[in-house]
């Protein structure tokens, strides 16, 4: 068993961490139907169970060489993307995994269709983006960035094109994720929008265009009912309402470069937040006013980032999984990670 890792004294840092398995290195992070944050990792482990009291788990998926690459909750499971692997799985609070393949055509016709960022719905099902790599755009249906659905257990869904082949290859897409209105929003990079598509009913695509510049990434539906972006590349945060009224908000330090965002419980987003001279988790009011909670180390630079059921801010960073509240206080937990093997009897 590994001992709980440190807590920064409440007046110096207001962060506990968590200890995990050598090596590992927790990604993407979300809060599950459990209650309990659940994470990607690599090494010993591919997605990693942290609760509430402190007690971590480790689940190995039935890929060998699996890198899971984003998480999210569903009513009553955790949802993954194995984006190399063009795969989608669904991993229940048992451990228990299935997985399906979005490889719906051949590589050399339309491109290695790896699946990015997804998001749960209300009725059970999985919307995800998939990104196609090395397409040749010989089939006039093929697309660089689909949206796409499954059912509650991987069942056949649908996908929606949403720019052609042929624009450069690499990560196109941040999102989808439920907007206040009850679909789905979306952001591209290559065409610079925002995406809405309906849950339900036809799937007609409505783009929202921004200027070039605009460098989009990970959304999410704010407290504030609109709905909220990081631009890395531009230490930028965006905000769009579902009417389209676009706000852009500087980061303080010019070169801090936010990687993942998560609406917060007190009315605020929260985001992770990495820079060469001090990384930080931060938040931004409705009105655009950043606060900024620096880490302990300057190499730590945080990732994923999620409300936990406590109401605290859950984030990850290389080799382990901290904590902060809104208020600024410390909880310290022990924390046990349990041998390989072993996925039931969860705390």
């Amino acid at each position: 068993m590994l001992a709980a890792l440190w807590a920064i004294p409440a007046a110096a840092q207001k962060v506990t961490y968590h200890d995990l398995p050598d090596e590992s290195q927790p990604g993407a992070i979300t809060t599950g139907p459990d209650g309990a944050v659940w994470f990607t990792m690599r090494g010993e482990f591919d997605i990693g169970r942290l609760a509430t009291d402190g007690s971590v788990r480790g689940f190995v998926l039935p890929r060998p060489g699996a890198e899971p690459r984003r998480i999210a909750a569903g009513r009553d499971a955790i949802f993954y993307t194995d984006s190399l692997a063009s795969r989608v799985g669904r991993l229940e609070l048992d451990g228990t995994a299935t997985e399906v393949s979005v490889q719906t055509c051949p590589v050399a016709t339309c491109g290695l269709r790896a699946p990015a960022s997804l998001a749960g719905a209300p009725d059970g099902s999985v919307w995800f983006s998939v990104d196609a790599l090395f397409g040749s755009g010989a089939n006039p249906d093929d697309a660089y960035q689909d949206v796409c659905s499954l059912g509650p257990r991987l069942e056949p869904g649908e996908c929606t094109p949403i720019d052609p082949v042929g624009l450069p290859n690499g990560h196109a897409s941040g999102g989808p994720t439920l907007g206040p209105d009850g679909a789905m929003w979306f952001t591209n990079k290559n065409e610079r929008i925002v995406g809405r598509i309906p849950l339900t009913g036809p799937r007609t695509v409505r783009k929202f265009a921004l200027t070039r510049e605009r460098d989009l990434d990970e959304i999410v539906a704010g407290p504030d009912g609109a709905l909220w972006w990081v631009e890395g590349s531009r230490s930028v945060i965006g905000r769009i309402t579902t009417g389209g009224t676009v706000g852009a908000y500087p980061l303080p330090r010019s070169g801090s470069v936010p990687a993942d965002i998560t609406a917060g419980p007190d009315g605020n987003v929260w985001f992770t937040e990495a820079s060469d001279v001090g990384n930080a988790i931060a938040r931004i009011s409705p009105r655009g006013t950043i606060t900024e909670f620096p880490l302990p180390e300057k190499s730590s630079g945080p990732s994923g980032i999620t409300t936990g059921a406590d109401r605290a801010l859950w984030f990850t960073e290389p080799g382990a999984v901290g904590r902060v509240t809104t208020a600024g206080e410390v909880s310290t937990f022990i924390s046990s990670f349990a041998p390989r093997g072993i996925a039931a009897g969860m705390g």
